[in-house]
Parts: structure tokens; C-alpha cells; sequence
């Protein structure tokens, strides 16, 4: 149950990628399901696929929110008032720890790039794909003041995704541009996951 967002990279910061996202933690539901329904305008958060009614108050009332901020602000975690839960508290890595590439790609691009797909790994770049791309044709992809939603897992997807990257570890391009890169991407993935 995670969602991928880009983040603004700090002006004046030519170390950070142009692309920067970072992993929320979602609601277990099925990503593209609310994310149509998202798309649908609805005015009734009674009839969401999933219950989102104080999520609804909180963050939209009578507001008007594009399809991407609000799918955003629906499903990802947050305590009863509406607030962000702290940043993977248990093990002090950010949220933001995954999206930092020296590159014009995204950390999960590079890992697309650079696993090789085997019989064995074939749904890691499935599932790597849905994390970066799953968004891209849908009008939940892109909201007001930036927002850009790549792509998002279920809960079913994100335990097979973290069971796969753990059984063994992907095989990797002996090219790797960055040395490495892909065993750290990997190592911070299952935690976020």
C-alpha cells in the first residue's frame, strides 16, 4: 500500500535529481479502483470504494480538489485528525530516503533499468513498473501545485513485492552506471515496504 509522488527539488540544488519522489504509505485498497473513482468528481465520499468519510472532512468538506491531490489526500496514512503519520519512526529512514538520485531518473526507474528481468524476478519488474508508472495515462497523474502521482501498489502487491526483493535479491546489469545503486534502492525499498 504504497503511492510514489514527485517531490519540488530544492532551487539551486544542481546535487539533487530533477526527479525526486518519495513513497507514502496508503490505504488498503486497489490503487486503480479509487483512483477512477477519484477521477469521477465524485461529491459523495459515501460511495468511495472503500470508507474515507472523516478522511473527506478533513481534508475536502466543500472544497474542489483535482483528482490527483485528492487521491492523495484520501488514502494516504494518516492518525484520526487528519495528520501525517511520522515517517517510518520505527527504523529513523525518511520517506524521502528512496527518491535521491544523482540522475535524471527516478530511483525506481534506475531499478527498472538496471535489474535484469529473469523467469524468476519477472513480477519485481512488474511490480516496479506499477510503483513507477501505473498513474501515467490516468487523470489522477498529475494535480494542482505540482502534484505528480506515478503510480501506487495494493497490499497484496507490496507483500509480494517485498517477498520477491528479499528471496534472493534481483539479478543486476553488470553495467550499473552507479555502482551499487541498485543493492542500496533494494535494501531501502523493503523497508519503506
Amino acid at each position: 500500500m504504497n503511492i510514489v509522488r514527485n517531490s519540488v527539488q530544492a532551487e539551486g540544488d544542481e546535487q539533487m535529481c530533477a526527479v525526486f519522489v518519495t513513497l507514502d504509505p496508503i490505504l488498503d485498497v486497489d490503487p486503480l479502483k479509487f483512483a477512477d473513482w477519484c477521477a469521477s468528481e465524485p461529491t459523495e465520499p459515501s460511495l468511495a470504494p472503500t470508507s474515507i468519510e472523516r478522511r473527506w472532512a478533513h481534508h475536502v468538506g466543500k472544497s474542489t480538489l483535482d483528482a490527483a491531490n485528492l487521491l492523495f489526500v484520501l488514502l494516504i496514512d494518516q492518525d484520526d485528525t487528519g495528520r501525517l503519520r511520522p515517517p517510518l519512526d520505527e527504523t529513523r529512514i525518511s520517506r524521502e530516503a528512496f527518491g535521491r538520485m544523482p540522475n535524471e531518473e527516478t530511483s525506481l526507474e534506475y531499478m527498472i533499468q538496471n535489474v535484469l528481468p529473469t523467469e524468476d524476478n519477472q513480477r519485481v519488474t512488474e511490480l516496479l513498473f506499477a510503483l513507477n508508472h501505473r498513474f501515467d495515462d490516468h487523470p489522477c497523474n498529475t494535480g494542482d501545485g505540482g502534484m505528480i502521482l506515478r503510480g501506487a501498489l495494493s497490499a497484496t502487491e507490496v507483500v509480494d513485492l517485498r517477498t520477491s526483493l528479499q528471496g534472493g535479491g534481483p539479478r543486476i546489469h553488470k553495467d550499473e552506471p552507479f555502482d551499487g545503486a541498485v543493492t542500496d534502492l533494494v535494501r531501502l525499498l523493503v523497508l519503506h515496504l
